[in-house]
């Protein structure tokens, strides 16, 4: 033994060195917890290790049955197509009236070709296209006769001749709309007549837009005048980009012996889109209204006084002038819009009148107010 061995402790000692070193107070609970959650862990990760195998052959078996159903299904709807087809080659062919009760005796014999029974949906949808055909073919037929007979007999009334043709005015309608953007001269006269019978509101713009470039505006007009009133020529001749049709418009509205119509007429004058083809149809009309114009000038409505103004001092005349110095003369603080439309007039009996009411105290400051409003309606 060495010298030193007296003061080397143990293994006996060292050991139970080691054990008091390691020793932790351990709750038994905290024990069994610490237990189960490494038992779950161990399980979850025992579940994720099969997951990843057995993920990919599942997705491969899904692939293949889905592969199967595909094939399946366009064998059948090769079938289902040979029978649509001809179910479509029936409904577009001409259909006779006879066919109309017919039975589904030929979407039977087409499903028989395909090896299968026809399905209740392909019995529907057959003899409803079939029915809708042959009662839009009779509708068209019907139609057809009703404008011939329109054609035939100029003199008649049009709505007794729709009337005894048995066709609802909706229907009727709704054919003549598509027939009108298709038609020739002869037709669309006797088509417009129509629609000025059984049109709505609603129809006015198909109207215009089929005949943007039609020569028939008097029937044009007649049958939107009929259908909307004036007040639907005004809204025509704002909407539409055919000047033609748009002074045709202001000419009707003119000619129309109505103060609504009159009315209707000014607010086209009004308007900076159509005020250079509603003055230019005064200049057009056999006979202006000017006593209504005149009248207009007691109207409570300043835009409707001041619009009567310009159309009477563009129309201008001597008998204008006249006129319009009287209503200054009578009435020289009311009759703003008056010396307006007189300042407006161009000629040598204007001239002198406002050179002398110049030079009239009780008229200039009149005449002056008037020149303000001149001034503001001129650039």
């Amino acid at each position: 033994m060495n010298r030193n061995d007296s003061n080397e402790p143990s293994n006996d000692d060292l050991d139970r060195a080691i054990c008091e070193a390691l020793a932790v107070d351990a709750d038994p609970r905290r024990v069994a917890r610490l237990e189960r959650f490494w038992l779950v862990q161990s399980r979850r990760q025992l579940w994720r290790r099969r997951a990843w195998q057995i993920i990919p052959a599942a997705a491969a078996a899904l692939l293949l049955v889905a592969l199967f159903i595909v094939a399946r299904r366009g064998d059948d709807s090769s079938q289902s197509a040979g029978t649509v087809r001809r179910l479509a080659l029936d409904v577009q062919s001409p259909v006779r009236d006879d066919t109309v009760l017919a039975d589904d005796s030929d979407v039977r014999r087409d499903a028989r070709s395909s090896g299968r029974a026809p399905t209740d949906y392909e019995r529907f949808v057959f003899l409803a296209r079939t029915n809708a055909l042959a009662a839009s073919t009779t509708l068209v037929a019907n139609v057809d006769g009703v404008i011939e007979q329109v054609k035939a007999h100029r003199d008649s009334e049009v709505a007794d001749i729709l009337q005894a043709s048995g066709i609802e005015s909706s229907d009727a309608a709704k054919v003549l709309l598509r027939r009108l953007r298709r038609s020739n001269d002869g037709d669309q006269v006797a088509i417009l007549r129509l629609l000025a019978v059984c049109g709505t509101p609603q129809s006015v713009p198909a109207i215009v837009r089929a005949v943007q470039r039609s020569t028939n505006h008097d029937e044009v007009l007649s049958a939107i005048e009929r259908i909307a009133g004036t007040e639907g020529l005004a809204q025509v001749a704002g909407s539409t980009t055919d000047s033609k049709l748009r002074s045709a418009v202001a000419r009707r509205l003119l000619a129309i012996d109505s103060d609504a119509a009159l009315l209707e007429y000014l607010s086209l004058v009004r308007n900076d889109a159509t005020r250079t083809a509603a003055l230019a149809a005064a200049d057009e009309v056999p006979s202006l209204p000017i006593e209504r114009l005149l009248a207009l000038f007691d109207f409570e409505d300043k835009s409707v006084r001041m619009s009567a103004a310009m159309v009477l001092g563009h129309v201008n005349g001597p008998e204008v002038t006249r006129l319009l110095i009287a209503r200054v003369t009578e009435q020289p603080s009311d009759a703003t819009e008056a010396w307006v439309a007189l300042m407006a007039c161009r000629g040598d009996l204007a001239e002198e009148f406002l050179t002398y009411a110049s030079r009239r105290p009780q008229l200039l400051g009149h005449l002056n107010s008037a020149r303000v409003q001149w001034a503001q309606m001129t650039p």
